[in-house]
């Protein structure tokens, strides 16, 4: 059952499933943004051409940066070469990340 943040579950676990929702402000950021980082983005700009309020694109932000998809700089946010990689794969339907780290544990929130 998803709750607020468009996770499939919540147990505990580190296994989060992104939503449709979650993968348009993936697929935003990645069009608006490069690897290197000389193209960033702002969470207002991302709001604006999804056409939602700007706290749920910065929610979404909060869990991609977590998961390794997005990375935050002074100069805005960008996504990383694992979110193209990602999106190369041209997975249709829900998408399931563990966002543990290498020792296993957590690298964000648990939902």
């Amino acid at each position: 059952m998803p709750n607020g943040y468009g996770f499939d579950a919540d147990d505990g676990s580190t296994t989060k499933a992104m939503s449709i929702p979650r993968q348009r402000v993936l697929e935003a950021l990645v069009d608006a943004t490069d690897t290197e980082g000389r193209e960033t983005t702002s969470p207002a700009e991302l709001a604006a051409s999804l056409g939602v309020g700007t706290g749920v694109v910065e929610a979404h932000l909060d869990a991609l940066v977590d998961c390794g998809l997005a990375q935050r700089s002074d100069d805005g946010v960008r996504m990383t070469r694992t979110a193209q990689e990602l999106l190369d794969l041209d997975v249709t339907g829900t998408i399931v990340l563990d966002c543990s780290d290498t020792d296993g544990e957590n690298r964000g929130d648990t939902y």
